[in-house]
């Protein structure tokens, strides 16, 4: 089923066995995207950032705070991993 949805997204799934695992409601499948489908029987599910991303977002925006600075290509790189999942 999930592969029926990726399909239908217009997304290829890996078909080695280091990426090809088992079924799991909770998943990271590129980038840092994290696909939750815990409430699937619902009609509903989650796209997002996975907790690594997120913990590497936060650890750079720390340190940005921390220097007080801002660099052009520092936000530029924000702002398109920030946005990577909201495109979905």
């Amino acid at each position: 089923m999930i592969r029926h949805l990726f399909d239908a997204l217009g997304w290829e799934l890996a078909t080695d066995a280091q990426k090809d695992k088992p079924f799991s409601p909770l998943f990271s499948a590129f980038f840092g995207v994290e696909f939750d489908l815990t409430e699937f029987a619902k009609g509903a599910f989650t796209i997002g950032n996975s907790a690594a991303r997120k913990e590497e977002l936060s650890g750079r925006l720390t340190s940005i705070l921390e220097d007080d600075r801002l660099t052009p290509q520092d936000s530029t790189s924000m702002r398109c991993t920030g946005e990577w999942p909201s495109f979905l």
